[in-house]
């Protein structure tokens, strides 16, 4: 994995761009420390001098304009919050970049490809295949939510329909039973002649549907509909 790593990122001059990235981000944390700094500096002038001199008033805010053109008041301690986050986000985005190539297999000098002539997505797929392997033990859980807008005499309704299905072990997974189950269901049906419908179909049509939810659901697999006013 790190020879085709190294091999398609020399391609593409992927190391230039995230050394462009990374350099950038770096240089946001810096100007923006240094600001905090020289804020800081001037905060503790401020105090010294109010020490000496009651009377001096101290700025505790500012009149800053924020992303969408508002002019709003902020205090001091307000900013330097912001401007943490800021920079620890920063941080956390070129620290997440390098530990998700690193996991993709960037130093991977164990794990072979032996795939053939291949495209970097098929890599990409392989790559996941191995790192994100279920153990014997582990569990999956698929979440699904589909969000409905109608309207009926000009009043708007939503309804919300969800799904959480969860798997067993590393064999008995929820994508296993959501993707094989209705297949399995519905060669039954059609075994059993309750699917009458010949030739090719996608599952839209009631015939074929309705008998496959109803057995979903004795699997303990099914949607729960809410209406949200």
């Amino acid at each position: 994995l790190a020879a085709f790593f190294k091999q398609h990122f020399d391609k593409i001059n992927f190391g230039e761009w995230l050394n462009g990235k990374l350099e950038a981000r770096l240089a946001f944390v810096k100007d923006l420390s240094d600001k905090i700094t020289k804020l800081m500096e001037a905060e503790k002038e401020m105090q010294e001098a109010k020490e000496e001199d009651p009377d001096i008033e101290t700025v505790k805010d500012f009149s800053v304009v924020d992303e969408e053109g508002n002019l709003q008041q902020i205090d001091v301690e307000q900013m330097k919050d912001r401007a943490a986050y800021a920079i620890a986000h920063k941080m956390h985005e070129a620290n997440q970049t390098l530990k998700q190539l690193f996991f993709l297999g960037m130093d991977d000098q164990e794990t072979m490809i032996n795939k053939g002539r291949c495209s970097a997505a098929e890599i990409l797929q392989f790559s996941l295949e191995k790192k994100l392997a279920l153990s014997p033990t582990d569990k999956d859980m698929i979440v699904m939510l589909h969000e409905f807008e109608y309207s009926i005499d000009d009043k708007v309704s939503t309804i919300n329909s969800s799904l959480v299905v969860k798997g067993e072990d590393g064999v008995h997974t929820a994508m296993a039973k959501t993707v094989g189950l209705p297949l399995g269901i519905a060669a039954k049906l059609i075994l059993k002649g309750t699917i009458k419908l010949t030739g090719l179909h996608i599952p839209t049509n009631k015939e074929i549907y309705d008998p496959v939810l109803e057995e979903l659901e004795k699997e303990g697999i099914r949607f729960t509909e809410n209406s949200v006013e």
